[in-house]
C-alpha cells in the first residue's frame, strides 16, 4: 500500500471508530449542499468504481509498522483523565495503537465551545489542516469550496465495516448526503439519533424531597420550584435555581445552523409555548416564518425576562465561565438540556456531592401537551487533509 493512501486508510479507520460513536453532543446542523451525488446505495456498495467484492479491505487490519495521524482535538475542560492518562495516552489512543498500529498525535488541543470553533475555523482560513479533525458544517463546507479536504468516495466503500454502512444507511441514507459537497464523499460523519434533539429540565431531586416539593410538569411549576430554591438556598449561599447558558459556545436556543441541544439553553421554555426560535416552521396555514419572530416565543422571552428579573435565572448567564461547573460545584438545581447530559459533562456532580440525585422530566405546556423537535440526523464531522503523505 502506497504511504498516503496508507495514511488516508488509517484516517478513515480512525475516524470511522470516532465519528460512529459520537451521540448526543452539541450538533452542526444545515441543509444538504449535495449535487448530482451518487446513491447511498451505490456508495455504500463500492459502485463508484468496482465491486465491493473487488475492492472490499479488512476494516480492523493493523499495520504492519505505526502509522501516525495528526490531529486537532477538541477537549472537555470539566471532564478529567483517569490518573496518569493524557491528551495523546488515554484509553483511546492505546486502543488505536495496539490494535491497528496507528499512532495518534495531537498537534493541538483547544477547549470545546469557542475556543476549539475558533482554532478550526484559523485552520481552515490559513489552510492549516492538521490530518483530521472534528468539526461543524460550516466549516466542513468552507473547507471543501477550498479544495482542501481527502476525498473518501472511493475509500470508505472498501474499508467501512458492515456495521458503519448499517448505520450509514439508516434514516433515508440521509447520512451519505450530509457527508458529500459536489457528488463526492469529502468527510466522515457522526450519526445522531432523532431523540438527542429533545430537551428536558433537570433537576436536583434530593433537593425537590428535601423542600417537600412535587417534579415539575409545566412552566408554572418549574417557577414554583425556582422561587423555592431561590428562598432556601439549598446549595449554600449563591444557590442558582435555573442555570443558563455560558460564554463558551453556549446559547439560548440552537437554530438550523447548529441545531444541536443548546446546553443549559431554554429550549423547552419555547416549546411548551409552541416556539422554535432560530428554525424555520411551518404554520397551520402552510406559510413558512422564522421561528424567532412567533408570538410563542415572544411569549417565552417575556417569561424568561421575568424570571431574571426575580433571581430565578442565573445572573451571571451569558458571561460565566462554565455553566457545568457551576452544576458540578453543586450550587444548580435546574438546568435545560438533553436527556443524555446527566451524564455527560456533569459527571464531577455526583463525585463532590455523593447525595446529589439528578432527575430529568418532561415540560408539558398548561393542557398537558409535549411540544419537541426532532434533531439532525448528523450529529458532527470528521475532515481530512487532502494533502495527506
Amino acid at each position: 500500500m502506497k504511504k498516503g493512501l496508507k495514511r488516508a486508510s488509517t484516517l478513515l479507520i480512525a475516524g470511522l471508530l470516532a465519528a460512529a460513536s459520537i451521540t448526543g453532543c452539541s450538533a452542526p446542523g444545515g441543509t444538504s449542499s449535495t449535487t448530482d451525488t451518487p446513491s447511498a446505495a451505490d456508495t455504500a456498495s463500492g459502485n463508484s468504481g468496482g465491486t465491493a467484492e473487488e475492492e472490499k479491505g479488512d476494516p480492523f487490519m493493523k499495520f504492519d509498522e505505526p502509522v501516525e495521524i495528526h490531529i486537532g482535538q477538541m477537549a472537555q475542560p470539566t471532564m478529567s483523565f483517569p490518573e496518569g492518562d493524557t491528551n495523546e495516552d488515554n484509553v483511546y489512543t492505546r486502543y488505536l495503537l495496539d490494535n491497528f498500529n496507528i499512532k495518534v498525535v495531537v498537534d493541538w488541543s483547544a477547549a470545546s465551545g469557542n475556543d476549539y470553533s475558533q482554532k478550526v475555523s484559523l485552520c481552515i482560513a490559513s489552510n492549516t489542516l492538521p490530518d483530521g479533525m472534528s468539526c461543524g458544517r460550516k466549516d466542513f463546507l468552507a473547507a471543501a469550496k477550498s479544495d482542501m479536504l481527502y476525498d473518501f468516495t472511493d475509500l470508505f466503500p472498501q474499508y467501512a465495516s458492515p456495521q458503519v454502512l448499517a448505520i450509514m444507511e439508516s434514516g433515508d441514507n440521509l447520512a451519505y448526503e450530509y457527508s458529500m459537497y459536489e457528488g463526492r464523499q469529502l468527510c466522515m460523519v457522526g450519526v445522531d439519533v432523532s431523540a438527542s434533539g429533545r430537551s428536558v429540565v433537570n433537576v436536583r431531586q434530593d433537593w425537590l424531597d428535601e423542600l417537600g416539593l412535587e417534579p415539575p410538569k409545566t412552566l408554572d411549576d418549574i417557577e414554583e420550584i425556582a422561587i423555592a430554591f431561590r428562598d432556601a438556598q439549598p446549595g449554600g449561599e449563591g444557590t442558582i435555581p435555573i442555570a443558563g447558558p455560558d460564554k463558551n459556545g453556549s446559547a439560548c436556543y440552537s437554530n438550523f445552523l447548529a441545531n444541536g441541544v443548546a446546553s443549559c439553553g431554554f429550549e423547552p421554555v419555547f416549546a411548551a409555548y409552541d416556539a422554535y426560535p432560530g428554525w424555520w416552521v411551518e404554520d397551520e396555514n402552510g406559510k413558512v416564518e422564522y421561528g424567532t419572530l412567533s408570538e410563542g416565543s415572544r411569549k417565552a422571552f417575556e417569561r424568561l425576562a421575568d424570571w431574571y428579573a426575580k433571581g430565578l435565572i442565573d445572573p451571571e448567564m451569558g458571561v460565566r465561565d462554565s455553566s457545568d461547573e457551576a452544576i458540578n460545584s453543586g450550587k444548580t438545581g435546574m438546568y435545560f438540556c438533553a436527556w443524555w447530559k446527566m451524564g455527560y459533562g456533569i459527571t464531577d456532580a455526583y463525585h463532590n456531592d455523593p447525595h446529589a440525585n439528578w432527575q430529568a422530566y418532561t415540560v408539558y405546556t398548561d393542557d398537558g401537551q409535549w411540544n419537541t423537535r426532532e434533531q439532525c440526523p448528523v450529529g458532527s464531522y470528521v475532515i481530512c487533509n487532502k494533502n495527506i503523505s
